[in-house]
């Protein structure tokens, strides 16, 4: 396939957190060999297209590592995994706990659906300054909820249910 790459490259924390789960990469482009003329050639894409299933890993390894997914780490993706970088920003932006904005270590991630609201939870519009709006985090028969995730080499997630207000704040300043 050929991939239409824009300008920013992964910086070694994103190359880091790819290579860990895909390998280290190949000196080879994607298994072709050098002719004669020093062009490489390829035949199929097999090898390629049995890595396919990994982009969401590979997505949830460099979130976990950096703390979101940028153009950079996009590119480095779409580069191991031959997957147009278009489709890598689609999957990322479609779900909510991925961001392709930088985000801090520390997020504070406060669930604002109905179950969470009608149990006086936050509304986005009520929400403290720092904390993420985040659709369902599943835990309704505890409502109202927060994620906590803190993003680096060893990543911790913290569920929080049920979470007032004051506990929602106190999260946000960085207080366990």
């Amino acid at each position: 396939m050929d991939l239409k790459i824009a300008s920013g490259s992964a910086n070694t924390e994103e190359r880091i957190a790819i290579d860990s789960l895909l390998g280290a990469p190949s000196e080879t482009s994607h298994g072709a060999k050098r002719d004669e003329t020093g062009l490489r050639v390829a035949h199929g894409g097999e090898s390629l297209r049995k890595l396919r299933h990994l982009l969401l890993p590979t997505l949830h390894s460099v979130n976990d590592r950096v703390g979101y997914i940028s153009r950079g780490a996009i590119n480095y993706i779409s580069q191991r995994l031959d997957v147009a970088p278009a489709e890598i920003y689609g999957v990322a932006t479609f779900y909510a706990l991925f961001d392709t904005n930088e985000r801090p270590a520390r997020q504070v991630h406060v669930c604002i659906d109905l179950a969470c609201r009608a149990a006086s939870g936050c509304t986005e519009e009520t929400l403290p300054e720092g904390a993420i709006a985040s659709p369902c985090l599943g835990t309704c028969e505890r409502a109202p909820s927060v994620l906590v995730i803190e993003t680096g080499v060893t990543v911790r997630q913290e569920v929080l249910a049920p979470a007032t207000k004051t506990q929602i704040a106190e999260l946000v300043a960085g207080k366990p």
